[in-house]
């Protein structure tokens, strides 16, 4: 997307395969903080992340995220508790989600000076992160939203139980040529922000799968090694 005065970016592993890395610190640029890596290393990528972005590294709010729906308005930065979104009027704090497979989505009303981070999972996503998010924002001053879809795992790759499928409606849940039920996840978000007022034409998706591309963590790729990348978006004044 382009928003002017938006900024807005998305990490990748950096990883090079051959690359050894020290003990318990995960290779490449991960930027989690419940992986194996310690704290002050992915602390340091995640600032390193924002510099690059020409954001202050000591302004990013972010969660203990737990696959819920619990939006919080982030006024000053730091861990801020456990919840799947954050949201704020404020310019230069910057909302940071982390992801390895779910969906991050970044929402932003430029005019009105309101942007949003969600962290979009199947179960955030089915349980309404993104209705409470939308909900929020506009209790806010928030009108006309723009938004951008993570890498995520695509429907290839998503094989589920039918317990899960279950919870998404029918079409996005895919079964012709697979053993098990597979899950759209993508088209499920965009239908949802489409059914919460948002113009197609203003939502943009990252297509890549994250499971099938090495340059993305995916936790069903590789399981509690995965690292996490980092989806940040700040308004500047």
């Amino acid at each position: 997307w382009n928003l002017k005065s938006i900024v807005a970016g998305f990490s990748t592993s950096n990883l090079d395969e051959a690359q050894i890395s020290p003990e318990n610190v995960i290779p490449g640029f991960d930027m989690g903080i419940n992986t194996p890596s310690p704290i002050d290393h992915t602390e340091k990528n995640r600032q390193q992340m924002l510099h690059e972005l020409g954001l202050n590294p000591n302004l990013l709010a972010y969660l203990k995220q737990v696959h819920g729906n619990h939006v919080i308005e982030a006024t000053n930065p730091g861990l801020l508790g456990e919840a799947d979104g954050l949201i704020t009027t404020q310019s230069n704090l910057a909302l940071g989600i982390l992801v390895a497979d779910c969906a991050a989505v970044l929402i932003a009303d430029q005019d009105q000076k309101v942007i949003g981070a969600f962290h979009a999972g199947w179960r955030g996503a089915v349980g309404g992160i993104l209705n409470n998010g939308i909900k929020q924002m506009k209790n806010l001053g928030g009108k006309e939203f723009s938004a951008w879809i993570s890498p995520c795992i695509g429907l290839t790759a998503f094989e589920v139980g039918d317990e899960v499928a279950a919870q998404f409606p029918a079409k996005f849940v895919h079964t012709q040529g697979f053993s098990k039920p597979h899950i759209d996840l993508k088209s499920f978000v965009i239908e949802n922000l489409q059914n919460l007022g948002l113009k197609r034409d203003r939502i943009f998706a990252d297509e890549r799968c994250t499971f099938e591309n090495t340059e993305f963590y995916s936790y069903r790729r590789q399981g509690k090694q995965s690292g996490r990348m980092l989806a940040v978006i700040s308004m500047i004044p």
